[in-house]
């Protein structure tokens, strides 16, 4: 196992407990804070995987994530579903 899939494995555990605490609280300031923690999270998940697999293209989804948001990725899943 190698330094980067030890980092993605960490990232994962991390976004699985936010995920879990989103589930169980009822809070809605805590699931706000829940899916802010999501929303950076997964961005530097799919970082860390396209510089593992050396795919540039999930590198500039995950960019264009992180900069933008959730936003970002909507916008990439509409312009991804309008094209042929």
């Amino acid at each position: 196992m190698t330094a980067a899939d030890l980092a993605l494995d960490l990232m994962e555990v991390a976004a699985l407990l936010a995920t879990l605490a989103l589930i169980r609280t009822s809070c809605r300031m805590s699931r706000i804070a829940c899916l802010g923690s999501l929303s950076v999270r997964l961005p530097m998940i799919l970082l860390v995987l396209s510089v593992i697999r050396d795919d540039w293209m999930l590198g500039l989804v995950a960019v264009v994530t992180l900069i933008s948001g959730d936003a970002g990725l909507v916008l990439l899943a509409r312009w991804a579903g309008d094209a042929p």
